[in-house]
């Protein structure tokens, strides 16, 4: 099963935090996995609409 966007930046925050060692709650003050998958999954849309309108004229 392919990992979602969520779980790929929960894997990176934790990846982080050991390598910062600091606690994992700690990084999770400051990122929000779901907000930031919304908006790149909004940037996505954004430009492929822009990328097929350009392929139209």
């Amino acid at each position: 099963m392919p990992a979602t966007v969520e779980d790929v930046i929960e894997k990176q925050i934790s990846t982080v935090s050991e390598r910062l060692r600091i606690q994992v709650r700690s990084a999770w003050r400051y990122f929000d996995a779901s907000t930031t998958a919304d908006h790149l999954a909004q940037s996505l849309s954004s430009y492929e609409e822009s990328s097929s309108e350009k392929d139209i004229g």
